[in-house]
């Protein structure tokens, strides 16, 4: 191998990280944006109040529909509430 073919494959060698570097700062820059949106999203939003769970509790709150089903659930299954 003389000087000019290395020099050749080093060149292409180094366009190729070049290129993969470059592709990956795009990505990056994307996943950046992406988030600062989501960001400025949640910031506009400020009057839904986070999530609190109680310690020790690991499962998501139940909904207000959730709530309403168990509830007409246990009044068909109470006897004494029937008329």
């Amino acid at each position: 191998m003389d000087f000019a073919e290395f020099a050749e494959q080093y060149r292409r060698r180094t366009e190729k990280r070049m290129l993969d570097f470059e592709a990956m700062l795009r990505d990056n820059q994307r996943k950046m944006a992406q988030t600062a949106k989501y960001h400025a999203m949640a910031q506009a939003n400020p009057d839904k109040p986070p999530l609190v769970v109680p310690r020790g509790e690991y499962s998501y709150p139940a909904t207000e529909l959730e709530v309403a089903a168990a509830a007409g659930r246990r009044q068909e299954a109470d006897p004494c509430s029937a008329a």
